[in-house]
């Protein structure tokens, strides 16, 4: 299993943590954002070019950082998606 942290939870990280979701042998186990709504599973401000928003997320399990290298210690964290503009 590679457990992913994702930094940045704008439209490219929403869908890489629906993408991740659908991958056998992937799992998101933690994000990176400053937004303190973000961090709470709330995404439906964000929006892109195509697909629908980030809609409201259930976060149980995937640790939530405010700090980048918060993500880049946990050690449950094998791979790190950066998704920053």
């Amino acid at each position: 299993m590679v457990r992913i942290g994702i930094v940045g939870i704008g439209f490219m990280g929403v869908t890489h943590y629906k993408a991740i979701d659908k991958v056998k042998g992937a799992k998101v186990t933690a994000i990176s954002t400053r937004d303190p709504k973000k961090l709470r599973g709330d995404w439906r401000a964000v929006q892109g070019n195509f697909g629908g928003g980030g809609g409201q997320q259930d976060l149980r399990g995937v640790a939530a950082y405010e700090r980048i290298e918060d993500l880049f210690a946990d050690d449950k964290v094998d791979l790190a998606d950066i998704c920053l503009g």
